[in-house]
């Protein structure tokens, strides 16, 4: 595995730079997000520029099997100059178009007033253009405080399976009242349910990365909080979309400054575990990373052990955003981190890269011997597969300076293997926009693999909606499991490795095996009048008459086959890597 760096070559010429470089908070800000906002199978880039420069939108597109990116941001309506702090991305409206959050410190002429942004896509016109339009203020969702400026990372996911997502936004400022929930409303608007939600010790979180994650198996997401000065906390999702501090019977928030944060099955026992950044310096008592390893749930509460230093996870330095994912495809979850500040010891402070070797119990950083010297001051981080090869490559926004961005080049004769998958929920309207909150568990050579589909900050940032496996080298898969969040499953048998699939919900399928057969029908009734979950086909948390007919035409439409993506979103840029597909 070598990273390369090519920034250059894909035309991307992007630094954050804030107008008035003495305001204190801008060494705390810059975010990237990917997602596939016009829907082509490429994923594309909002990169925020500043105040300095307007904002970045990057829409992939290949010619010749050459990958290269435009930035359309002004022609598609999102070309705004303003101090931007972190992006995230999601479906809010269930159109089928990818929106964007952003969260802002104020315009470029210093007239700092705290409004945020939520660009709704539009989708083409009758011309096949793009556009996005600023509803921020109209949905609910432009300001988290009234205090000072604040506003950080965004998350988003279903609290409550209503088959919408709901808004997530850190605040930093002490006593802002900046850490917001905003449930959604299902009609383009947002709803502040923060007092009624959350639990009073939030006023006390100095936020920087949220993320909803399903800790107690019932499929209702909890809210992790990574936060500054030793208040990252963990609240339990009671299973109506309101929440417990459980912070302290859980074992986390031990860090002494959370900022960035992570979270994946990283011993491979099918648990989430959380990996969190911090700052190590033993002259002041700051104990660096921690990473938690889920222990299980106790009690209804989860309870994890923190064992960074026993991993070789806790000294990040000066850390800022986290970003985990199979990088050698060797079958285990690896970390990377970005680091800097602007003084000491942390000045020039190169990105990390934390190998798994194996079972999460330790990890090798390996980052200079595979190319990764990059020690700008970064602040946001996106791991993806930018060029669909199958392995995942890495974008590092930084504090003045150049944006890194790094493919990740394998060896053509490495024997590893890979799967990509991305869901596509959209005609179950139980289930969340592109089945945020689903489950996927994916079994091949012997081992099983556990994969969590989120639309979650790593700190200021967030990679596509979807999952990656390395497979270890296995030449074939023996089953691919999707759990929805409403309860239903999904098994495929016929999935190949080296390849990206696009699974689709279906409602009539009672017997998870993608088809629509007669045995269905019973089935149905009975979860109907048992009054399971799964029968509730409709985003209302009832079971009547409705979620028959929903039933009727499902089954009327039956399922949608799996097929892979297209071929052809397969660039080379300018070599052969990796086993053909």
């Amino acid at each position: 595995m070598r990273f390369v760096s090519v920034a250059e070559r894909l035309g991307i010429q992007h630094r954050y730079t804030d107008p008035d470089s003495s305001v204190f908070i801008l060494p705390m800000l810059g975010g990237i997000a990917a997602g596939d906002f016009n829907r082509d199978g490429l994923d594309d880039l909002f990169v925020l520029g500043g105040g300095s420069a307007p904002d970045q939108l990057l829409i992939a597109s290949m010619e010749g099997g050459e990958l290269s990116f435009t930035d359309r941001a002004a022609e598609w309506g999102v070309g705004v100059a303003h101090i931007g702090a972190g992006v995230s991305v999601a479906d809010y409206d269930a159109d089928g178009y990818l929106d964007v959050y952003v969260t802002s410190h104020g315009d470029s002429t210093g007239e700092r007033d705290g409004a945020h942004k939520l660009y709704r896509n539009s989708g083409p016109d009758e011309h096949g253009v793009f556009s996005f339009e600023d509803v921020a203020l109209a949905a609910g969702v432009n300001r988290t405080t009234e205090v000072r400026v604040d506003g950080y990372s965004s998350a988003w996911g279903d609290i409550d399976l209503d088959g919408d997502l709901d808004l997530f936004v850190t605040g930093w400022v002490a006593a802002s009242g900046g850490n917001r929930l905003f449930a959604n409303n299902g009609d383009g608007t947002f709803t502040d349910v923060s007092s009624e939600a959350l639990p009073a010790t939030v006023a006390r979180v100095r936020g920087f990365t949220p993320r909803f994650v399903d800790l107690t198996g019932d499929t209702f997401p909890e809210i992790l909080i990574a936060a500054d000065h030793g208040t990252s906390v963990l609240y339990r999702n009671d299973g109506t979309g309101r929440f417990t501090d459980v912070t302290v019977p859980s074992g986390t928030s031990r860090e002494s400054n959370g900022m960035g944060a992570t979270t994946a099955d990283f011993n491979n026992d099918g648990l989430i575990d959380w990996y969190v950044t911090s700052i190590m310096n033993d002259f002041t008592d700051q104990n660096g990373n921690t990473f938690y390893l889920n222990r299980g749930t106790f009690g209804g509460v989860p309870v994890f052990a923190e064992t960074a230093a026993q991993a070789g996870v806790d000294d990040g330095g000066w850390g800022w955003g986290a970003a985990s994912g199979d990088l050698d495809l060797d079958g285990d979850i690896d970390i990377v981190e970005t680091n800097g500040w602007s003084g000491g010891q942390w000045t020039i402070e190169r990105a990390y890269l934390f190998l798994n070797e194996g079972d999460g119990t330790a990890f090798t950083e390996d980052g200079l011997r595979c190319g990764l010297g990059f020690d700008a001051q970064g602040r946001g981080i996106l791991l993806w597969d930018m060029d669909r090869d199958g392995d995942l490559d890495l974008a590092l926004p930084a504090i003045d300076a150049p944006t890194g961005i790094y493919r990740n080049d394998r060896d053509r004769r490495d024997p590893a293997s890979w799967l990509a998958l991305r869901l596509d929920s959209s005609s179950s309207p139980s289930i969340a926009p592109d089945g945020v909150g689903a489950r996927i568990a994916v079994s091949a050579g012997g081992r099983v693999y556990h994969r969590w589909v989120q639309a979650n900050s790593d700190y200021l940032s967030q990679p596509p909606i979807g999952a990656h496996f390395g497979l270890a080298g296995a030449t074939s898969i023996d089953a691919v499991t999707v759990e929805w969040p409403n309860g239903s499953k999904r098994v495929l048998t016929d999935l190949g490795p080296n390849r990206s699939y696009t699974i689709h919900s279906c409602d009539a399928d009672t017997t998870a095996d993608g088809l629509v057969t007669p045995e269905d029908v019973p089935r149905f009734i009975d979860a109907f009048l048992r009054g399971d979950r799964s029968a509730d086909l409709r985003p209302d948390r009832r079971l009547d008459f409705f979620d028959i007919a929903a039933f009727l035409d499902a089954y009327a439409a039956g399922c949608t086959p799996v097929e892979p993506d297209s071929p052809e979103h397969t660039p080379t840029l300018g070599q052969t890597r990796g086993p053909a597909p």
